[in-house]
């Protein structure tokens, strides 16, 4: 029986595993499993193979206030290296819980607009139409933006503070790439290239340890994926004020068709009227979601 790596955190612990169990030279030496840490909507995730944690070689663990349920169970000798969740709200300072995205189905597991906008949300709430919905948000949001040179001091003190509690660390990464490179579709999303680097710190780390996980043919294996990645599946727009503080070289022209889930793509404009249109309809629909 094949020694296990096992990922337990979010969906991009899930990402993770999907990455190494792809990779034919990681696959031929190591069983690889996910368990969830939260309520995941994804069939089969919230349960691991209790013959997985009995041969676990290395656990990967996300860092966590509840830690992997089963560690009473992992053999004397399984490493266990911690990492950070790969967040990043500086580019989305407007981002707020949407709790009028529509209901989930089995083709959207997570609706269509599960990441909101504070303006948008707000405007909702008050029961505006769609055209002075969209006007309010024109209208208001640069003012609604935070000082963003201090949203950033506190971003990165943040990200430093969690990576201090992890084994593998990303803020610096994230810090001194996010002007030219693209590395996160939405606030908990990284993009191919970020989880590419997240993969190899995590290899590196494993090998400090003691366990060699093969990585010669990564870079192999993560070409020949579909270009989203395995988070990939919806891209939240950034407010030109923002890109252009930030100085984001990569942030597409507004006019691109590049937002929104995967495969049904939009423009800025076109992705804020259809999340104001879908907010619309899950609050004329359900009189509890606008009361909250």
């Amino acid at each position: 029986m094949k020694p296990a790596l096992i990922f337990y955190g979010n969906c991009q612990a899930n990402a993770l595993s999907l990455l190494f169990g792809s990779d034919a030279s990681i696959a031929g030496a190591f069983s690889v499993h996910y368990l969830a840490s939260f309520d995941d909507r994804i069939p089969g995730t919230s349960e691991i193979d209790p013959a997985a944690v009995a041969s676990a070689a290395v656990l990967f663990e996300q860092f966590d206030p509840v830690h992997f349920p089963h560690r009473a169970s992992l053999p004397p000798a399984c490493v266990t290296i911690t990492f950070p969740s790969v967040d990043f709200n500086l580019v989305w300072p407007l981002a707020g819980r949407n709790i009028f995205n529509d209901p989930p189905t089995p083709e959207r597991l997570w609706g269509t607009f599960p990441y909101g906008d504070r303006i948008i949300v707000e405007a909702v709430k008050k029961g505006l139409a769609l055209e002075e919905i969209l006007s309010e948000y024109a209208t208001t949001a640069v003012e609604r933006l935070p000082n963003l040179d201090r949203f950033a001091e506190l971003e990165w003190a943040r990200l430093r503070a969690r990576d201090a509690k992890c084994d593998v660390k990303m803020a610096e990464y994230v810090e001194s790439h996010f002007r030219d490179i693209n590395l996160f579709w939405c606030i908990n999303h990284p993009t191919l290239e970020a989880l590419r680097e997240l993969c190899l710190r995590l290899i590196a780390a494993a090998a400090r340890s003691g366990v060699a996980i093969p990585s010669g043919t990564l870079d192999q294996t993560l070409a020949a994926l579909p270009p989203q990645g395995p988070l990939g599946i919806l891209r939240v727009p950034i407010h030109p004020a923002v890109a252009e503080h930030f100085r984001l070289s990569w942030v597409p022209d507004a006019t691109a068709k590049v937002y929104g889930l995967w495969g049904e793509p939009l423009t800025y404009d076109e992705y804020f009227r259809q999340m104001a249109e879908c907010s619309i309809g899950v609050r004329d629909a359900s009189p509890a979601a606008a009361a909250q």
